[in-house]
């Protein structure tokens, strides 16, 4: 009901027959408190709390109702032989401030653990925080920049980033500390320690962390493999898929023709009737990403999509899908028309790389929905393209660095045009301009699609070939949906997002190019480059960081690799000098799931 608009004045001099217009009133007029007069009439609980309570009296309340009745609950319930309720509380992030996602989070489980100690058990909460991670690591640098400047901060050691990250997450976790007493959590703030409250930068917890990874290792559930990972150009690091969020892009297109060196003898006695020749005719294909032209490996195709014959009047003659005529501008179909099988074993060329005798291969994710019908492949940016590649021993390649630009890995004729571009900005300009100048560039056009985010920077991910350690969650997948079924979701719905993203995971990628986390115990061979991790070198490195206590981790990440015998076994003491200390932290998501 809308009630009219009436002046305080107009109000003030109006009889009154609200009890709470009359307590109102009582601020603002002379008038006599109805409220008062009738406060009797009301069946209003009589009490000793006071209904406003001093500075004081909340220190105290908060004390009573949190610390207190925690440690309380501890020594006093479940006697009678009942078990404890454990609370195993998801860790906030040590980076900032709290806010009102916080407050309903944390009042949201004490009301949960306050219920159970109504009831009468004892309830088990050990608070902790997060510590590690890319924004901590970002924020620690860019407070530091403030104060000393770029230049000063990019020749910090990784000792130095380290300890300002270290300094910037204990700030914010004890920050957000005092602030949840404040909410009046019921937990035992005051001690700190494996059973009280835990952060994931401590000496004990990343020991156990490592030996939770060294257990892995000895299950044959860790891998070094170099193949296309979710990569942050912005923070310069590797991804995991839990770490994307995906949005709307504008990307461009091309149709680029390869042409072909060689056909089976299917499609050459095709050519011979039409009285075509091999050196005549290209494959075309489409991509959405042209910057990764230069590391093209193959071209696949569907051996059952009908595929046929164009001229055109610039381009030649060129095959595509038969569906796909239309990409082609200016195309007249020849009426040849093939099975994709037909052009299997066909060779085809890439003029501006001066590199030739590339493979079509078959591959069933290939469809005539899109584009020619004809796929770019990639193996070193393309997760599909790397298995089909692999299939038929082709080894990911991607001249490509840590932070987008193309590097001198290069074919010899791209080398002088190319290094040091940005890849996806100018790098692509120029790519795109070479295969114009070559008349390679069949069409060009803009998409508005989905695509992968890095959620930090809020910026497309790239994909790209990397040398990276990976956790198989395939090998257990089986084992955590049966667990799953053991659990009793609130509500249910929460059951079948879980198990849709338990099932859609089969490898994890755990190894980040940052200085701020758990490092990954692993020695490198300075002249090889080969590992050397295994259940012994990663028992001698707990027992020495654990030996050298606090500065323990900071040691690790020396970069004085000149005595070496210290982290290895005695075993390999005569070629301990021939290894490094590997740099590479693991995921923070790894920190969380080791609690």
């Amino acid at each position: 009901m809308l009630l009219p608009r009436v002046s305080s004045r107009a109000l003030a001099k109006t009889p009154l027959r609200s009890p709470c217009l009359a307590r109102w009133n009582s601020t603002t007029s002379s008038t006599t408190d109805i409220y008062k007069k009738y406060a009797d009439t009301l069946a209003l609980p009589s009490s000793t709390f006071k209904s406003i309570a001093s500075a004081e009296d909340i220190e105290r309340y908060i004390q009573e109702t949190g610390q207190d009745l925690y440690q309380w609950q501890r020594e006093n319930l479940s006697k009678n032989g009942e078990k404890e309720v454990v609370f195993h509380d998801g860790p906030p992030y040590a980076n900032g401030d709290l806010h009102l996602g916080h407050a309903l989070n944390k009042i949201l489980k004490d009301i949960i653990n306050r219920y159970h100690v109504v009831k009468g058990q004892k309830v088990s909460y050990i608070p902790g925080w997060d510590c590690h991670g890319l924004p901590n690591e970002l924020a620690a640098l860019e407070k530091a920049k403030k104060k000393h400047g770029s230049k000063a901060v990019q020749s910090f050691t990784v000792q130095k980033k380290r300890e300002l990250a270290y300094e910037h997450a204990m700030t914010m976790s004890l920050k957000q500390k005092e602030a949840f007493e404040g909410f009046a959590v019921m937990a035992d703030w005051k001690q700190e320690g494996e059973k009280s409250i835990y952060r994931t930068l401590t000496t004990d917890y990343v020991l156990r962390q490592l030996v939770v990874f060294k257990n892995m290792v000895e299950k044959g559930l860790i891998s070094r493999q170099e193949r296309p990972v979710y990569w942050s150009v912005e923070s310069g690091t590797a991804l995991a898929e839990s770490e994307l969020q995906y949005g709307e892009h504008k990307t461009q297109t091309v149709v680029v023709r390869y042409p072909l060196v060689r056909v089976g003898d299917e499609l050459s006695k095709m050519l011979s009737s039409a009285g075509l020749s091999v050196a005549e005719l290209s494959v075309a294909i489409w991509t959405t990403t042209p910057w990764t032209l230069v590391a093209n490996r193959a071209v696949a195709i569907h051996p059952e999509i009908e595929y046929g014959i164009v001229s055109t009047p610039t381009h030649g003659y060129i095959i595509t899908a038969v569906s796909r005529y239309d990409e082609i501008p200016d195309h007249t179909p020849t009426g040849i028309t093939f099975p994709g099988s037909a052009l299997l074993g066909a060779k085809y060329d890439c003029p501006i790389r001066g590199e030739s005798n590339f493979p079509i291969l078959p591959a069933t994710y290939v469809t005539s929905t899109s584009g020619t019908g004809l796929v770019h492949s990639a193996p070193g940016h393309g997760k599909e393209d790397y298995l089909m590649c692999k299939e038929y021993k082709i080894l990911p390649y991607s001249p490509i660095d840590n932070y987008g630009r193309y590097t001198m890995d290069l074919a010899a004729p791209l080398k002088p045009l190319l290094t040091g571009l940005n890849a996806r900005k100018e790098g692509q300009k120029v790519v795109l301009e070479l295969l114009e100048n070559a008349n390679l560039l069949v069409s060009t056009s803009t998409i508005q699609h989905n695509i992968p985010f890095d959620w930090r920077s809020k910026t497309p991910v790239m994909v790209r070939s990397t040398p990276q350690f990976f956790a198989d969650v395939g090998s257990i997948k089986e084992q955590a949906l049966e667990s799953l079924n053991q659990v009793k979701f609130y509500p249910e719905s929460g059951k079948n997002r879980l198990t849709a993203f338990t099932v859609s995971r089969s490898e994890w990628c755990i190894s980040r190019q940052r200085v701020w986390g758990v490092p990954i115990p692993v020695l490198y061979h300075k002249t090889t480059g080969e590992t050397l991790m295994n259940s012994e070198t990663i028992e001698h490195i707990i027992k020495t960081i654990e030996s050298d206590g606090d500065k323990g981790l900071s040691n690790w990440f020396d970069n004085d690799d000149t005595n070496m015998t210290r982290w290895l076994p005695a075993q390999y003491a005569s070629d301990a000098n021939s290894y490094r200390r590997g740099t590479e932290t693991m995921d923070v998501w790894f920190d969380s799931g080791t609690r």
